[in-house]
């Protein structure tokens, strides 16, 4: 069976933990297990700013993830 590759970069407010953010990534894992995917890599960008201003914010955490 071949499975498709798929990208998703996920972006957190920049006053949020850690744990927060592990947290989220968390739930992103399961949601891919419970479907048949497989986790490929989770590469954590960091604090970088906003192409424009998210709800009063002008900087988030950049987490990009890949999987099949």
């Amino acid at each position: 069976m071949l499975f498709r590759e798929y990208e998703t970069t996920v972006v957190v407010k920049p006053d949020v933990s850690g744990d927060s953010i592990e947290s989220t990534l968390d739930k992103l894992r399961e949601a891919v297990r419970a479907r048949g995917g497989k986790l490929l890599a989770v590469n954590h960008w960091g604090k970088k700013r906003l192409s424009y201003p998210i709800g009063k914010q002008t900087r988030g955490i950049y987490v990009h993830v890949q999987y099949l």
